[in-house]
């Protein structure tokens, strides 16, 4: 039986090269006047690369929400997302101020598209072989590589980086309604510092979901309950 949804760090073992995204770099670049700018940028792009064209029109709504502070019930959920896990984001956070992150009213950043196929494939799949055509895999078990052929906006896996970068947790939770099965599904994904806790070493990679064990890869929530109170929380 599957754990309760919760937080997944690697333990880096020795024979492990000692690693930091450095992606966000990408961000930074003169040729960038802002990261919101390429915050809405990069994400409108990856709508539009995923338009379900079954009726043949590309037609992609898009909303952004921007909460400063959240409250009621998007507070509470943000607490209980994090539970547990605060040692790691407090140790792995670059911001100076990582320490107080968790201890300010949390603010959020909703994008939501319409229209599109979700992000399709197995959600189980980690092997390079099992990758083509698998959006799920592509979001979030790989870094500067894509599924994305042809005449795809982008093609190099680093647009999605803008989420993390945008937020002060280095974290973004992704709930999709795909045209595959299962139909909806969440997960959270998190690229923070190289850290020690308890005199254990961690990588910098981070995920929420469900793990049988730490030999398999987390696995997104499905649960309908679980499901529908994020969606309630954050006015989806």
């Amino acid at each position: 039986m599957l754990s309760t949804p919760s937080w997944h760090f690697n333990r880096r073992r020795p024979c492990d090269r000692m690693r930091d995204s450095t992606n966000d770099a990408f961000f930074t670049a003169e040729s960038l006047e802002n990261l919101s700018e390429a915050l809405v940028r990069e994400a409108i792009q990856n709508s539009i690369d995923a338009a379900d064209m079954t009726s043949g029109v590309r037609d992609v709504r898009i909303r952004i929400r921007l909460v400063p502070q959240a409250t009621g019930n998007a507070k509470s959920m943000l607490h209980s997302l994090f539970a547990g896990a605060e040692k790691h984001f407090e140790s792995g956070i670059q911001s100076t101020n990582s320490n107080s992150v968790f201890k300010t009213v949390p603010g959020y950043f909703v994008f939501e598209d319409l229209g599109t196929t979700g992000l399709d494939g197995d959600v189980e799949a980690w092997r390079l072989e099992d990758s083509t055509k698998n959006a799920f895999w592509s979001f979030f078990r790989a870094e500067g590589r894509s599924s994305k052929t042809g005449d795809s906006l982008g093609r190099w896996g680093i647009g999605k980086q803008v989420f993390p970068t945008a937020s002060l947790v280095n974290t973004v939770f992704g709930l999709t309604v795909r045209t595959d099965e299962p139909n909806r599904v969440l997960m959270g994904s998190a690229v923070i510092r190289s850290r020690t806790i308890e005199n254990d070493d961690y990588d910098p990679d981070g995920w929420f979901g469900l793990q049988e064990n730490t030999d398999r890869p987390v696995t997104p929530v499905i649960e309908e309950s679980f499901l529908n109170q994020f969606v309630q929380a954050f006015q989806l």
